[in-house]
């Protein structure tokens, strides 16, 4: 039987405790969820011991020190999800022969590589193919992808991953690839941009560990994705105990107040990039909603970790 600590606490000691390794129980196997103080980036730590990063996109002082943290751990072997193909979630900003992935594979075994396949620019996908898909085929290294709703992710035997977003693929009339369309953005967003068309493509998974669950949203919008996942997975989204919120906690036009809402009551709601510039319409609206927020500012020693043990 999992027992539970409250999770009642200031934001003072929300951070203290997020960065002692806040535990909901004592002894057993554990997961652990590593919020990493760089523009974007995750680590997953299984029960079982598999490691995943989550939108790798790290400078090199930055990776310096997630590499020789991950050393630290004892890490050899890395599996890699991509919500979706913008380069600020592989670090290839800059160039597909400098990728974070590419620096990973060059002091770890890559053995998987997680995403949805949607890949809609020629030009953005060469980056994406050279810097992450052919750095992980040459490693020997797993590609799972075009995962959409309801599908199940085999991360660690002990924990159940559910895909929540994009829409699977009988839900699309367009052209049956699950993918959002631009027109389909326009009828609510007539100035969508193409940024957000990639973004609410983006990947959303929900992981469960006995009675915890975790939500990795990648950069899901207000006006499709978000609520599409209302719509398919309230009953989820109100058990959600730590979120990682949509698009870093930039730009407004991301935040949908309903979708903020629905999030559990107790949840502790991560943001922050790294040049700070989170919004208040997203600050004040989870804080409206009774959220515990962890802000990632620096000053959290570059990172803060959740360890759940079971």
């Amino acid at each position: 039987m999992r027992k539970y600590f409250l999770f009642l606490l200031t934001l003072f000691l929300a951070v203290f405790f997020f960065n002692s390794g806040y535990a909901h129980a004592q002894g057993g196997k554990k997961l652990e969820i590593v919020y990493f103080e760089t523009h974007i980036g995750m680590a997953i730590f299984t029960p079982n011991g598999n490691t995943y990063i989550v939108d790798p996109d790290f400078s090199d002082s930055e990776y310096n020190k997630i590499r020789d943290y991950l050393k630290s751990k004892g890490i050899s072997d890395l599996g890699i999800i991509i919500t979706h193909p913008h380069c600020d979630h592989f670090g290839g900003c800059i160039s597909e022969k400098s990728t974070t992935v590419k620096k990973l594979a060059q002091d770890f075994n890559i053995k998987k590589l997680i995403d949805t396949g949607f890949h809609p620019s020629k030009i953005n996908y060469k980056t994406y193919k050279e810097g992450v898909l052919d750095v992980v085929k040459s490693e020997g290294g797993e590609i799972i992808t075009g995962l959409r709703s309801g599908d199940s992710l085999n991360l660690d035997p002990d924990l159940t991953v559910k895909v929540l977003s994009p829409r699977s693929k009988s839900e699309d009339a367009i052209d049956g690839d699950g993918f959002w369309e631009k027109s389909e953005l326009q009828v609510k967003d007539p100035e969508v941009t193409e940024a957000r068309y990639w973004n609410e493509n983006s990947l959303a998974f929900l992981i469960s560990y006995g009675d915890f669950d975790a939500l990795f949203t990648g950069d899901i919008a207000r006006y499709t994705s978000q609520p599409y996942i209302i719509s398919k997975y309230k009953d989820l989204l109100v058990k959600t105990e730590i979120i990682g919120i949509p698009h870093h906690g930039k730009n407004g036009n991301y935040f949908n107040s309903e979708f903020a809402k629905t999030i559990g009551k107790d949840a502790a709601v991560v943001i922050g990039i790294a040049t700070r510039d989170y919004e208040d319409v997203i600050l004040n609206g989870y804080k409206n909603n009774n959220n515990k927020i962890i802000i990632l500012d620096g000053k959290n020693n570059g990172r803060i970790t959740v360890s759940i043990e079971g």
